[in-house]
Formats: C-alpha cells, sequence, structure tokens
C-alpha cells in the first residue's frame, strides 16, 4: 500500500513537470514565429563560423575570440539545408529542454517542497523561451552546462562518489569550449567546493574520495581545455586560452572611447569569406594596458570593478525580478547567521559563493545581463529556500502561503514575459530593408556613414562583407578610404540633409523608396 502511495506521488511529481515541458515547447514555437529575425552582431559571428565548419573551412573556422560549442551545435543543423538564422532559433528550443531536465536535477540540491518546485518548473516556461530566443548567444549554453555542472558538485553525494568529479570536470571543459570565461571560473569555483568539501568531512574515506574527485576533475578539464588551447594557440602564434578578455581589457582600458569599430575607421574582415572583422575580433589592433603600468591604471581598473559590482546588483538584478536585490540580500543575511552560528548549510552557501565568484570576474571589465544568466537561475532556486522559511510559521493558511509561492516566484516571470510580448518582431525591419534592396542587385564591399550593427546586419541578408565605418574626416580623406579598400556602396542611416558633401554628386540607387536609409554606389565615382 505505502508503494502504491509513493509510486503515485512520484508519479504526479513527473507529471507536473512533463506538464511544464510541453508548455515550454507549445509557447516556445508559437513565439518562434515572432523571433525569427532577431540578430545580433555576435550572432552573425557565430553563424558566420558555424558556416565554415560545414564546409571544412578549419584555417577559418578556428577561432580564439567566438568559443567553438555553439557554432558546433549548428551544424547539423545547416547540414539539414535549415536557414541558419532560423536555425539558431531552432538550436536555442532544442537548448531550452536541456535546460528544463537540468533544472529538474539541480532543484534538489536545495531545501524546497514538491509544491513550490512545481512552481518553479512552471515560472521556468517563460524564462527559458526568454533565454532561447531573445538573442543570440552561447551564454544560454553557458548557462545549462553549468546548471548539470552545479547539479553534480552541489550534490552530498559528491563525497562518495568517484565518478562525480569526471562529470564535474567533463562539464567544466564543455563549459570553456562554450565561452573562455568559464575557464577561469570552473578553477576558482571547483577549487573552492573541493576544499569546502574536504574540510567538512568526517571520514578518511571521504577525504579519499574527494581528492579523488578533484584530481581527476581537474585533469578530464585540462584534457579537453588543453586541446583547444593549443590548437588556437599554434594559429596566432602564441599561447592563449582565448582573445575575448584581451580585447575586452583594451577596450575597456584607462582611455576608453566607446566601440572601436564605431572610430577605428575601415576595417577589412578577418578572412577572405568573413562577414566582417567581428568575425574574428582579435585582429581589431588596441593598445595594452596593465593595472600595474601606474597607480591611475589601478585605480581606474578597482573603479571599474565597483561600477559594475553597483551596476550588477542595482541594475542587471532588477532585470530579473523587481524583487531580486531584496531576494539577493536576505539570503545573504541568513547566510551570515548560519555562519556565525557556525552552522555549514551547503544549500545556502554554495549558490551564494558561486553567484559572487561568477559576477567577480566580469566586473573588472564588462558586464551584460546575459552573461549572468546562472545567477538568474540560482536566484529562483534561492527564493525557493526563502520561501520554505517563511511558509513554516503556522499563522499562513494554506491558501496565503501558496499566494505567496506564486507572488515571489511569479515575479521572476514578470520581466522575461513582458520583453518577449514587448520585443515581438525584432529585428524584421531590417529583413524588409534588406528585401527591398534585393531589387538593386548589390554585390560588393560595403561601408556606411554610421550605425555599424545595422549595416552588419544589411551586409549579411545581401550576401555581402562589410567594412564598416570610416573615419572622421574630411571628404578627400574620407574618399582615400573608400579606395583604399575598394569600397562599392555606401549606406547612409541619416536624413538627406545631412548627406556626406562628396556624395552629393553622385546618384542615390533607392531613390528615397527607403526612409530609414539611402544607398549610394560609388563603383565608377571611385574609379
Amino acid at each position: 500500500m505505502e508503494e502504491k502511495i509513493k509510486l503515485e506521488n512520484n508519479t504526479k511529481k513527473e507529471n507536473y513537470f512533463l506538464l511544464s515541458l510541453v508548455l515550454y515547447l507549445i509557447v516556445g514555437i508559437g513565439f518562434l514565429f515572432f523571433y525569427r529575425y532577431q540578430l545580433n552582431t555576435d550572432g552573425l559571428s557565430y553563424i558566420s563560423i558555424a558556416q565554415k565548419y560545414l564546409f571544412l573551412d578549419l584555417e577559418n573556422a578556428i577561432n580564439g575570440f567566438w568559443s567553438p560549442f555553439y557554432s558546433w551545435l549548428m551544424v547539423p543543423l545547416l547540414a539539414l539545408g535549415l536557414d541558419a538564422l532560423l536555425s539558431t532559433k531552432i538550436l536555442g528550443l532544442i537548448l531550452g529542454i536541456f535546460l528544463f531536465f537540468g533544472v529538474k536535477r539541480l532543484s534538489y540540491q536545495f531545501i524546497l517542497s514538491e509544491c513550490i518546485r512545481n512552481f518553479i518548473f512552471f515560472a521556468f516556461v517563460p524564462i527559458t523561451i526568454y533565454f532561447a530566443l531573445s538573442v543570440i548567444t552561447p551564454d544560454f549554453l553557458v548557462a545549462i552546462i553549468l546548471v548539470y555542472y552545479l547539479s553534480f558538485i552541489f550534490d552530498l553525494g559528491y563525497r562518495e562518489d568517484k565518478s562525480r568529479g569526471l562529470m564535474c570536470g567533463f562539464l567544466g571543459g564543455i563549459a570553456y569550449l562554450s565561452k573562455t570565461y568559464a575557464l577561469p571560473f570552473f578553477i576558482v569555483h571547483f577549487f573552492l567546493l573541493n576544499l569546502f568539501y574536504y574540510l567538512q568531512s568526517k571520514s578518511i574515506d571521504e577525504r579519499k574520495n574527494i581528492l579523488f574527485n578533484f584530481f581527476s576533475g581537474f585533469i578530464i578539464f585540462f584534457i579537453i581545455s588543453g586541446i583547444w588551447i593549443s590548437i588556437i594557440s599554434l594559429k596566432y602564434g602564441e599561447f592563449t586560452f582565448g582573445t575575448t578578455g584581451k580585447y575586452n581589457m583594451a577596450v575597456y582600458g584607462p582611455d576608453f572611447k566607446g566601440d572601436p569599430l564605431d572610430y577605428l575607421g575601415l576595417l577589412r574582415p578577418s578572412d577572405e569569406k568573413a562577414l566582417s572583422i567581428w568575425d574574428d575580433p582579435t585582429y581589431i589592433e588596441l593598445p595594452a594596458w596593465s593595472s600595474f603600468q601606474s597607480v591611475q591604471n589601478l585605480k581606474h581598473l578597482l573603479k571599474t570593478g565597483f561600477e559594475n559590482t553597483f551596476k550588477t546588483f542595482f541594475i542587471i538584478y532588477s532585470k530579473f525580478s523587481p524583487i531580486s536585490i531584496f531576494i539577493f540580500i536576505i539570503y545573504f543575511l541568513i547566510s551570515l547567521e548560519f555562519l556565525r552560528r557556525k552552522i555549514f548549510s551547503r544549500e545556502f552557501l554554495y549558490p551564494l559563493i558561486t553567484i559572487l565568484i561568477y559576477q567577480t570576474g566580469y566586473a573588472f571589465i564588462h558586464i551584460e545581463e546575459r552573461y549572468i544568466w546562472i545567477a538568474y537561475i540560482l536566484l529562483l532556486f534561492m527564493t525557493g529556500q526563502i520561501l520554505i522559511m517563511i511558509l513554516q510559521y503556522q499563522f499562513l493558511s494554506e491558501t496565503k502561503k501558496k499566494i505567496a509561492a506564486v507572488l515571489l516566484i511569479g515575479s521572476f516571470v514578470i520581466i522575461p514575459l513582458f520583453r518577449l510580448v514587448y520585443r515581438i518582431n525584432v529585428g524584421k525591419e531590417f529583413y524588409l530593408i534588406s528585401q527591398q534592396l534585393e531589387n538593386y542587385k548589390i554585390q560588393g564591399n560595403i561601408a556606411s556613414y554610421n550605425k555599424w550593427s545595422e549595416s552588419l546586419v544589411i551586409a549579411y541578408y545581401l550576401g555581402n562583407q562589410y567594412y564598416g565605418i570610416p573615419k572622421i574626416g574630411d571628404n578627400k580623406e574620407v574618399i582615400d578610404q573608400l579606395r583604399q579598400y575598394n569600397i562599392d556602396y555606401y549606406l547612409v542611416w541619416d536624413s538627406p540633409e545631412k548627406t556626406p558633401e562628396f556624395l552629393k554628386f553622385h546618384k542615390e540607387l533607392t531613390g528615397g523608396k527607403i526612409s530609414e536609409l539611402r544607398v549610394y554606389s560609388l563603383k565608377n565615382y571611385l574609379e
């Protein structure tokens, strides 16, 4: 009889999870129709790299700036003949399925009731759709891999099962292949959590198991990461585990002037098949700097770290949920109280430590909301644990407890759902513009007067290479730049009265039929 009841309860639990997963797929496919035009510059680079892998152009596909795993996952979809942009959205929805199963696994490492766990599953429906469709980025992929990694490293079974370290090392390596930042994060995080487990262990056997997991995990991790590090180091002729950090350090240095692509002038695409220099920004020459070069540089680094930390807590976290910063503060205070009482609560401390480690590395350079989506996921579980503590109080009726759960967990649903609805058909206007431009048979090298990102998207749709924005100068200087790079078409995103002087003597192709854009053919003019 007891076994029958237990089986029925397990079936009921599974039904809620499967229902949330089915709901995700139905709603996600519905939103796919409205997000099939969303396109961002980073996404274009991953698409371009995936196409190079598809055609075995390995020399140009191997890239130290854009990690390879996301592009590798696109290749099978491209091989099926699917449109490249559509492939990224389908891939996002497929990855979302893996997130659901990872979330389910990770949820059992937190102190949650089945009711709250089910609320969280349904909360992940709009959250996962937002992650999957709102932007083309490997940050979603990294978050998923880290969810699985955390589900192993947070599990108390880690102290007993010698296979856990191998799994952690494998997932850490795959996370690095998805985004370079995962390498320093994994090294610091895996080391610290193994140290905590070791210090908390109560037997020699446990310590032996932890040490085995520690060393085996790092061996697997360094084998996977070491292979890719060797490949990209050979390509660039110097040791590197990724060139993204070096670029970002240079961009956000003491002499920060904004996006280099807006002021460096025309830049040749990184290879003959590249859409633009953004296919591999490693080749963009920027002055390097070090925080140890001067007191001013050190001050700049610390100032950046402080400002980005403030931005994370009071701006980025508010994009997760209106109450996320309060959740974090309450959670932090509870964790401090546990430590004051000399209580080591794995369920409370490990998620907090993970978030602090993960966002700290970004704080000293540059941070965006999508970089820390793993924090979003952990904060939702942390909210669930706080709810468990609140609901212990007997003065709350069952109805009030459920209302409290809906309000707190539901607060994490409001913003992603609003954004999904608000940004419906995002990017469609550029697709329609490109369709209009198809009539003018625009084939050749493209530059633009302004709007680097928008012009890159147009170049992608037209199947041309984009060289960027000329340096500011007089007419002769601009013309010399355009001649040097054999620019065939010049895009101007501005009102007619602001047309550069040298273009006023040349015919505009569209005849003013596109209100946002004018296109000038420079073939005859520059000859």
